[in-house]
């Protein structure tokens, strides 16, 4: 059994400031982080839902890539 979660990676600051969007994949109690592409700041991202805001300047982008990325991985 396998569990997939998309959480901010707040501990890896890139150049421009913001923290990378990652996919946390845990699978026989390991995890596998893999990089989605997307960044974002701490200001632009709701904890209570692991997702962007709705400010985010890419936010229907981001939506539509993590739905594609969630139901491959499931």
């Amino acid at each position: 059994m396998s569990s997939v979660k998309i959480q901010l990676y707040a501990s890896k600051t890139l150049k421009n400031g913001e923290h990378p969007i990652m996919l946390r994949i845990i699978k026989d109690r390991r995890p596998k982080y893999i990089s989605l592409g997307f960044s974002c700041s701490k200001e632009m991202w709701d904890t209570s839902t692991d997702l962007p805001k709705r400010k985010h300047p890419l936010y229907k982008e981001i939506l539509l890539m993590l739905e594609k990325k969630t139901h491959r991985c499931v």
